[in-house]
């Protein structure tokens, strides 16, 4: 194995993702937009990005991936490494797919297809399919209710994150009852399971987990301008922090860090190819259930059946038949989330590769890798071990490599 090449795609990948990142969430003039929508919804984003030459990372991108194909065909590989080109294929696809959208956010007006959205995630994406799940929820009088306790915004980012920060060592006492650690790592993982809860000003998100690259410290960030529903926050937490901290935790913070695998299968920055965010997203949806009492599981249900589809639906209607905000804004005032519907509308107005949408299709495509059996211990133990190995592969790999 060429570790130097290897460090090499993993580099050039990072940075292709620290640069989409920043353009695509951030556009220059968001905070104008988003004062000038908030006034008139009944109009579009006029969102001016900045202008990035990705040629040159584009070649030397191509050239090592070629490089890495020839060498490959020589090494013989086992565990992890098994499926270690197809981890560096999707990081390379992804980062090259990255380029291609970056090249097109300035160009007027955008198209964003359906066809981008399937090759960028592996996902269908079947949106008339959409239309009608929400035609029923919309209809569903108790599914309404549930959203309107679930959507109604109470707390402060400042109180939302000390309530965070309180309950971290709780979730991570509770762990390794829901998660089978592997044994000779369990130790060094529950050490490291924690992060630091910031509170940021961004308009792409209500919460998000990321390794800061530069400390390789998994932090968890909320946004000064959102207020939080106290339902939904623990919801909200226990993805971020169960799913995603704890991944990054294992990876980055275990596995990386005593040199049993390459960079390129860490989180750092959550540099990932998008068929990792697809199994990514609804490990850490799955994850919440567990840690619940039974009078809050309607509010996960309702997240995982009903806002996943308004998300879908939101994602659909601004992106693809060049709806408002307001129109967007509907999707949810009819769900009962009107505190949330113009930041959620917003945010599809920034994710123009679909990933608002990604999350339906994915936690679809999981469940048919489940095959019908319930979402337990040892599914959700694969899911997680799994990593950046394509979630197809999920019932060819065996955690026992690990053990």
């Amino acid at each position: 194995m060429n570790t130097e090449l290897l460090n090499e795609i993993n580099s050039l990948s990072l940075e292709v993702f620290k640069i989409y990142n920043r353009v695509i969430r951030t556009p220059l003039n968001w905070k104008d937009e988003r004062e000038r929508l908030e006034k008139n919804p009944n109009n579009r984003a006029n969102f001016q990005y900045e202008e990035v030459n990705l040629k040159g990372l584009k070649k030397v991108l191509l050239l090592s991936k070629n490089q890495f194909l020839k060498e490959s065909k020589e090494t013989k590989t086992t565990g992890y490494f098994e499926f270690l080109n197809d981890v560096v294929l999707a990081s390379v696809n992804n980062a090259l797919m990255k380029i291609k959208i970056i090249g097109s956010l300035n160009k007027c007006p955008l198209k964003s297809l359906l066809k981008l959205r399937q090759d960028f995630y592996s996902l269908p994406f079947d949106y008339k399919r959409v239309e009608c799940q929400f035609e029923k929820i919309k209809n569903d009088r108790n599914m309404v209710n549930i959203g309107k306790v679930l959507g109604k915004q109470q707390l402060s980012a400042e109180e939302a994150a000390e309530i965070i920060r309180k309950s971290l060592n709780k979730a991570v006492t509770k762990i390794d009852k829901v998660i089978k650690m592997p044994k000779q790592f369990k130790s060094d993982i529950l050490k490291t399971f924690t992060a630091q809860v910031e509170v940021v000003d961004d308009p792409s998100f209500s919460m998000r987990c990321i390794v800061d690259p530069k400390t390789s410290m998994t932090k968890i960030l909320l946004n000064k301008r959102r207020k939080y529903s106290r339902e939904l926050l623990k919801i909200a937490f226990l993805h971020e922090f169960c799913g995603h901290a704890l991944e990054m935790t294992i990876f980055d913070g275990v596995f990386i860090k005593k040199g049993i695998l390459p960079k390129i299968f860490g989180y750092t920055g959550v540099s990932s190819p998008n068929i990792f965010d697809v199994k990514s997203e609804v490990f850490a949806d799955l994850i919440v259930k567990p840690f619940l009492t039974k009078a809050e599981i309607p509010f996960v249900k309702f997240r995982r059946e009903v806002w996943l589809i308004c998300r879908a639906m939101a994602d659909y209607l601004y992106n693809i038949k060049g709806k408002t905000i307001a129109d967007v804004m509907k999707i949810y005032e009819t769900v009962g989330l009107s505190d949330f519907a113009f930041d959620e509308a917003i945010m599809a107005a920034i994710f123009v590769d679909g990933y608002q949408g990604m999350y339906l299709f994915a936690n679809e495509e999981i469940e048919k890798l489940a095959k019908g059996k319930p979402f337990g211990k040892e599914f959700l133990t694969k899911l997680l071990l799994i990593g950046k190995i394509p979630y197809r592969n999920l019932n060819g790999f065996s955690f026992s490599i690990v053990k």
